[in-house]
């Protein structure tokens, strides 16, 4: 007796499987079987997945803009800093050649009314 070898129908790119009645397509490891439609889901979620990378990419480049001007305010904060020091130092000089004035003409003061005298 000779038995009839099954042949096994493996869809190709671009090929479809139609199965015939009480026939079912059961994918081996590795393979995949895909309706019109489940390959319209694939393109839509490569396409999304495309999407997705570009956004990721476009945070990245903004995350980096970010970054610059969070050092930039950094930068202008410190060089803010160094002229309210500076203004600072100014302001103790200026008190103290009040003082030194204020010193000198007492003593000048002094000086006249003890003359005066």
């Amino acid at each position: 007796m000779i038995k009839e070898e099954e042949e096994e129908f493996v869809p190709e790119e671009g090929e479809e499987f139609v199965p015939e009645e009480g026939e079912e397509f059961v994918p081996e490891e590795g393979e995949e079987f895909l309706s019109e439609e489940g390959e319209e889901q694939a393109k839509e979620g490569e396409e999304q997945a495309k999407e997705g990378e570009e956004q990721v990419k476009e945070g990245e480049e903004q995350a980096k803009e970010g970054e610059e001007q969070v050092k930039e305010v950094e930068e202008q904060a410190k060089e803010g800093e160094e002229q309210v020091k500076e203004v600072e130092e100014r302001a103790k000089e200026g008190e103290e050649w009040a003082e030194e004035g204020e010193e000198k003409e007492g003593e000048q003061d002094n000086a006249f009314s003890s003359q005066m005298k």
